[in-house]
Order: structure tokens, then C-alpha cells, then sequence
């Protein structure tokens, strides 16, 4: 998670980077789990100019002020369970032994992180879920 929160905290950086007028070097930056791909334009800046910001940005990032840079934005995404929407919920059941009601309250009963987008349109990977 350590390497996540650093992760992200490069990434808004580097979108403050891109609100400040550099949009013609950066043109595009994607966060993963433990990574930030940064695509710029290399008619308008060098990897080498470019990795020396990143390195820049990345020695100011401190434990003290990390959640400073972390922007704490939530979404309230909707979820439906259970039939064509949740297929997978009787064999949670199974496997945990909890009824369905006691799943869906373990699952909306607390705020989840974001680690990464996946691949698949809107599939989220969020972490720290509750080990029942």
C-alpha cells in the first residue's frame, strides 16, 4: 500500500504538472497498482528532461506531507447484486458460509481504495476488503 500511496501522489504531481502549462511536453498520465506511465511528446521535451521532473517530484514526496498531495475525492459507485448482475454471489456464500444479506452488508459497510483501473471498462481493483 506504501508504494500505492506514493504511486498516486506522483500521479496527481504530475496532473498539477499538466494544469501549470506543460500540457504541450505531457500529454497523457496512467497510474497501475505500482506504477505511473507518463506519455509526452518527444518533439517537445527529452526522456531525459522529463525524468529529471519525475525524480524531482518523487525526492519531494515524504511521508509528512503525502496526504497532503493526495486528493481525497470518493465515488459512490452502485452495485447490484446477486442474478444476471452478481452471478458469483451463491458460491460466495458457499465459500464463506455467510448468507447473501450478511455479504452485501460486509460489502457496503465500508469505504474501499482505489489501487488501480483494469482493463475492462469500469472495473476497479480496491483494496483492504474485509478477509471474511
Amino acid at each position: 500500500m506504501k508504494c500505492n500511496r506514493r504511486v498516486h501522489a506522483l500521479y496527481y504531481m504530475l496532473l498539477e504538472e499538466l494544469n501549470e502549462g506543460r500540457t504541450d511536453e505531457i500529454t497523457d498520465v496512467v497510474p497501475a497498482y505500482s506504477s505511473v506511465t507518463v506519455f509526452y511528446d518527444p518533439r517537445k521535451t527529452s526522456s531525459r528532461e522529463l525524468l529529471r521532473l519525475i525524480e524531482e517530484l518523487l525526492r519531494s514526496i515524504t511521508e509528512a506531507n503525502i496526504d497532503k498531495v493526495l486528493r481525497s475525492v470518493k465515488y459512490r459507485v452502485p452495485v447490484v447484486y446477486g442474478e444476471e448482475f452478481g452471478p458469483d454471489l451463491p458460491s460466495i456464500t458457499e465459500i464463506t458460509g455467510l448468507s447473501e444479506e450478511e455479504v452485501i452488508k460486509i460489502h457496503t459497510s465500508r469505504t474501499y481504495r482505489c489501487y488501480m483501473l483494469g482493463f475492462t471498462l469500469g472495473f476497479v481493483y480496491l483494496g483492504d476488503v474485509d478477509d471474511r
